[in-house]
């Protein structure tokens, strides 16, 4: 039986995280100005009330442990005071924290002392990150900047990333891959330049080089189309659109033939064409495209 090795006390588990501004561009007048006057423009972190009640956002960030056993080290009074929960209270009403322009740093790593005994290496920032994850001004990360008209600030940790980084690396690795096997599927590989709205050209090499470039420019796009069990139809459905024998309507996704609309976009399109009734029909608009496309 494998021996589970034993943790030596005391440890660090490192967590670092700048809070940045989302409007880097300053709203005051910069012509010949012969610095940025971003730098003394002032944002700051304030305080918030949370919602449904009348009470400081800040006093329900930590639990009631970690509250007891933190919050005297910032606002210098014990719990066991009177005066406790009105100080704590104040101290959230009358948060004010600036962020630089190039953003605020915080350490929020924990130093495990035991099994069951932890600690901020450093309080004040680990409170204030906490804060910012509750915070409606902070953007937990960037895809949420654009959800609310609140959000100044977002905050970025170089383990999110590198998270991010990986993540675009590897469908990046997939899409080349995938355009690599498309050399030995012509008709894939021109069914994808279509649906691109991208002119095939009789010169494999063309087209593979178009290829690379929308792996490289569109590669999560690029790597679903590959996949799609529909591609083919839906090429040949965007043939047709492109030759006048399907029409769509400028600024829409509607689809029709010999004026009846066959499908409310190319997917509803596609069930037309698998549909054996209309078996006649894709005949024929094969029929025209082989005319049209000599």
């Amino acid at each position: 039986v494998p021996q589970k090795l034993s943790k030596t006390y005391p440890y660090v588990v490192e967590n670092f995280v700048v809070i940045h501004r989302v409007h880097k561009k300053s709203p005051l007048p910069t012509k010949d100005i012969g610095y940025n006057p971003a730098d003394d423009y002032l944002y700051k972190i304030g305080s918030s009330f949370k919602a449904g009640t009348s009470k400081p956002l800040g006093l329900f960030i930590l639990s009631e442990e970690e509250q007891k056993k933190l919050m005297p080290n910032i606002i210098g009074i014990s719990p066991s005071s009177p005066d406790y929960n009105k100080v704590l209270e104040l101290y959230w009403c009358n948060l004010s924290v600036l962020v630089p322009y190039d953003g605020k740093k915080l350490n929020c790593s924990i130093e495990h002392l035991s099994e069951t005994e932890n600690r901020p290496v450093n309080i004040e920032d680990y409170i204030l990150w906490k804060y910012c994850l509750q915070y409606s001004g902070v953007a937990n990360k960037e895809e949420d900047i654009g959800k609310s008209a609140k959000i100044n600030f977002v905050i970025w940790s170089a383990k999110e990333q590198m998270r991010k980084d990986l993540g675009r690396q590897r469908i990046k690795d997939e899409a080349t891959l995938a355009r690599i096997a498309l050399r030995e599927d012509k008709e894939k590989a021109k069914s994808i330049l279509y649906l691109f709205n991208i002119p095939v050209d009789t010169n494999i090499d063309t087209n593979m080089l178009a290829l690379a470039k929308l792996a490289d420019e569109q590669p999560a796009q690029f790597v679903e189309m590959t996949k799609d069990n529909d591609l083919l139809s839906k090429a040949f459905i965007q043939r047709a659109i492109n030759n006048g024998i399907l029409l769509q309507p400028p600024g829409s996704s509607l689809i029709s033939y010999e004026g009846s609309i066959i499908g409310n976009n190319i997917n509803e399109a596609v069930v037309f064409f698998k549909d054996t009734r209309n078996e006649l029909a894709k005949m024929t608009i094969e029929a025209h495209l082989r005319n049209k496309e000599q």
